[in-house]
């Protein structure tokens, strides 16, 4: 699983999180069909490398007819949010980068709304603003799937003095709509008159990112996208790449020595509670008092689910007494595919360090084919390393 953690020194705009993702690894001639394709025959994309404060970043420019879009004072044509919809659906980029996209206009687009008083429909974005918005997007939320990014989570946000021009006349800086996409994110002032955090850019943060949480991570790589103002620090917005090798949670534990209880309500006790949301369930053969035989059942579970698990197990087992406490684990992050064998589709649960086939599947392909349970998991196996090999 990997994670994109970003610093705000300066803020952040949508060309800078296009650069950063740019230097991060995203492909640039992808890209670009992206852009003509959501934007036009005539916009085009730019990335080069400059120098920030000494620090090397990508400077990503929406071009329309060779010139920055936002330059282009010509394009007069404006659109809602209605017509940007119906370009990104039509657009060939795949349905998790076209959804994404979505959700960054539709957060642009809902916080105009609310500040003018108005209905998402009602609100236009001028072109030249819209070419901008539609590549930087766009272009974004296909680098994200291209990196493989599963999350994005930032730091606070900088928040600067002064006011900034609008449309609608002169504003406090952040704009209004800015700051009601950052409702509810860490802010801090500082010292400085300048847009820092532009729409586009809050439009990302609020669809897109969370406030940073402070799992264990492995830093892959580090980008650096660079912003058109010239600031006393380096106007870069950096982006680090970061994949999670575990994760960590709470859990409850049950437990309850059972010495009357017959192997029957046993096998139907472990069902039922991993029916009833159980996470597991062992049993172990112990000696009890007065050298009894008996069993320690052990049920692991979310913390939410003890009264619940408890019932289950104090109504089947009849014991007078039920062990719990809390405690800590780590696991490794998984993922669950399903295979094409030669025998049929099987799912295959798999994490960093290895693969294992549901036994379900297996069992149901054993039974219908009259094959070994065997042969149906080795030929998933296979098929899940060719799968991994292919792509």
């Amino acid at each position: 699983m990997k994670k994109l953690r970003l610093d705000l020194p300066s803020g952040i705009a949508g060309d800078m999180f296009l650069g950063m993702l740019i230097d991060l690894g995203a492909d640039i001639g992808f890209l670009q069909k992206i852009v003509r394709a959501v934007a036009g025959n005539s916009a085009d994309l730019k990335a080069e490398k400059v120098l920030k404060n000494g620090i090397e970043a990508v400077k990503a420019t929406i071009l329309f007819n060779d010139r920055p879009a936002d330059e282009c004072e010509e394009l007069s044509i404006s659109r809602n949010f209605s017509s940007i919809k119906e370009i990104i659906e039509k657009s060939e980029f795949s349905k998790k980068a076209s959804k994404m996209a979505l959700r960054a206009f539709e957060a642009l687009f809902s916080s105009e709304a609310k500040v003018h008083g108005k209905s998402v429909e009602d609100i236009h974005l001028h072109e030249a603003g819209a070419i901008d918005a539609l590549g930087e997007i766009c272009a974004s939320a296909v680098a994200i799937e291209l990196l493989e990014i599963d999350s994005i989570v930032h730091g606070p946000i900088p928040i600067p003095y002064g006011s900034v021009k609008c449309a609608h006349g002169v504003y406090p800086n952040p704009a209004p709509a800015v700051l009601e996409l950052l409702t509810g994110r860490k802010i801090y002032s500082v010292e400085q008159k300048f847009e820092l955090v532009t729409p586009t850019g809050a439009a990302i943060l609020s669809a897109w990112a969370v406030d940073d949480s402070n799992a264990e991570m492995k830093l892959l790589r580090i980008g650096y996208g660079a912003g058109t103002m010239e600031l006393p620090q380096a106007n870069v917005l950096r982006g680090s790449l970061l994949e999670k090798t575990h994760s960590s949670e709470k859990v409850m534990i049950l437990e309850s020595n059972l010495d009357d209880v017959t192997p029957e309500v046993i096998g139907f006790l472990i069902d039922k509670l991993m029916q009833a949301g159980a996470l597991d369930v062992s049993v172990a053969p112990v000696i009890m008092k007065k050298n009894r035989p008996g069993h320690l059942i052990r049920v692991i579970a979310e913390p939410s689910m003890k009264e619940n698990l408890s019932e289950i197990i104090f109504s089947e087992t009849g014991t007078l007494g039920i062990r719990f406490r809390e405690e800590n684990r780590i696991f490794l992050e998984r993922k669950v595919e399903t295979v094409n064998t030669e025998y049929g589709y099987v799912k295959v649960v798999s994490s960093k360090y290895g693969a294992k086939p549901e036994f379900e599947d297996c069992k149901k392909i054993a039974e219908e084919k009259g094959i070994p349970l065997k042969k149906v998991e080795a030929s998933a196996l296979a098929s899940i390393l060719h799968f991994n090999i292919k792509d």
